[in-house]
């Protein structure tokens, strides 16, 4: 049968080593010896243990309760605890389906459609035919249809590469965006969590409505340092005066007075347009409380800031503060 073919295949040497970790969950792409892509997932939460192994192109039915069509020598595996999947498709282009729970063999009637149907919807929720099942979700309930489902989904990455998805939509009102801004804040990965907001700057911030909860999405970001390359990619956007303000807010909420420093000569750099808004910067500036921090982050506003009395007196208040 192709299965021992594949299996054979499947222990030469792989190449392509291409392994994204998320807490519990690893995904680890490859190819064998035919060039084919194959794919793992492995899900191990304490109580649940998962694999997930895949190969070749691979189409779900549009309800996502049976597989509609396997490449040749592509095949499709699944495990959770005691229950065991394996399909193929035959000479015919059939698909032939192997189904286990525990020690029993499944066939397919009643118990084994609903056994499939729960097997196939198990392997979506962690990153399997992630394109395909945007794409059904899209086409068949919009925008809305797809973020839903990325509320469902545990993994970080599995959920950004939909959230991603919605971005590169045109479409997005701002409550949508908004919605994809307080998803984001769920997130437990910062690292992630900064590059999504650097991705979806461009539509948040077109509007006053979704820039708000674009901000609070970056005041939820625990690391400071990557909080401050978040706010650092934000300065390099024209900001309303509304948003200049909650980029500010947000500086305010580093602590870290090295990082801070940092982002606030992004924003000196991005040469300010009114008083309010070197004010505004000059105002946060002073929140620093170190003196090395405050002291060269000042000497860099004085260097740049114009010849303005409002800012002028905004700075004297701060350098002649002491805290």
């Amino acid at each position: 049968m192709k299965k021992h073919t594949l299996k054979a295949a499947l222990l030469i040497s792989l190449i392509n080593i291409i392994a994204c970790q998320n807490g519990n969950q690893n995904a680890i792409t490859h190819r064998n010896s035919n060039g084919q892509a194959a794919s793992t997932i492995t899900v191990n939460d304490g109580q649940t243990s998962m694999e997930i192994k895949y190969a070749g192109d691979i189409k779900l039915n549009n309800d996502e309760t049976a597989i509609e069509s396997i490449s040749s020598e592509g095949f499709v595996q699944y495990r959770k605890n005691d229950k065991k999947l394996f399909a193929e498709s035959n000479d015919k282009g059939e698909i032939v389906y192997e189904m286990h729970q525990g020690s029993r063999k499944l066939r397919m009637d009643d118990e084994g459609k609903k056994f499939l149907a729960e097997a196939l919807r198990d392997m979506t929720a962690n990153g399997f035919d992630q394109s395909g099942r945007m794409e059904r979700l899209y086409n068949s309930g919009g925008v809305d249809a797809v973020l839903n489902e990325s509320g469902n989904l545990q993994s970080n990455h599995v959920k950004a590469t939909y959230l991603e998805y919605l971005l590169s939509k045109a479409d997005l009102t701002a409550e949508q965006l908004s919605a994809i801004a307080q998803e984001i804040s769920t997130f437990t990965d910062d690292n992630l969590k900064r590059k999504l907001v650097e991705k979806a700057a461009p539509q948040m911030l077109k509007d006053e409505i979704s820039s708000k909860a674009f901000f609070a999405t970056i005041e939820s970001i625990s690391s400071n340092t990557e909080k401050a390359n978040a706010l650092k990619a934000v300065a390099q956007h024209k900001l309303s005066p509304a948003q200049f303000e909650q980029a500010m807010n947000a500086t305010s909420t580093i602590n870290s007075n090295y990082e801070m420093e940092g982002a606030l000569r992004k924003f000196v750099e991005s040469a300010p347009t009114s008083d309010a808004q070197w004010i505004s910067i000059i105002n946060t500036a002073g929140k620093l409380t170190s003196d090395v921090e405050k002291g060269s982050i000042m000497k860099y506003i004085g260097e740049k800031m114009p010849n303005s009395p409002a800012v002028k007196v905004a700075y004297t208040d701060v350098i002649t503060t002491r805290k």
